[in-house]
C-alpha cells in the first residue's frame, strides 16, 4: 500500500489503515519501522529501481 506512488499519504491512511490522524500514524510508523513513512518509501523505491536496472 505505501509503495503505490499514485496515492498520497493521507489517502492511504484513511482508505487502507483506518487511522484518522496522519500525525499519530506517522509517529507510530516511525516508532515501529525506524523511519518516517516518506523516508521508508524513498528507501524502498530507490532500492527497487536499482534492482530492476
Amino acid at each position: 500500500m505505501v509503495r503505490r506512488l499514485d496515492l498520497e499519504a493521507f489517502s492511504i491512511l484513511k482508505l487502507e489503515t483506518g487511522f484518522n490522524s496522519i500525525h499519530y500514524f506517522s509517529w507510530l510508523f516511525k516508532r515501529t519501522y525506524g523511519a518516517s513513512p516518506q523516508q521508508w518509501r524513498a528507501e524502498r523505491c530507490c532500492a527497487a529501481e536499482e534492482l530492476t536496472d
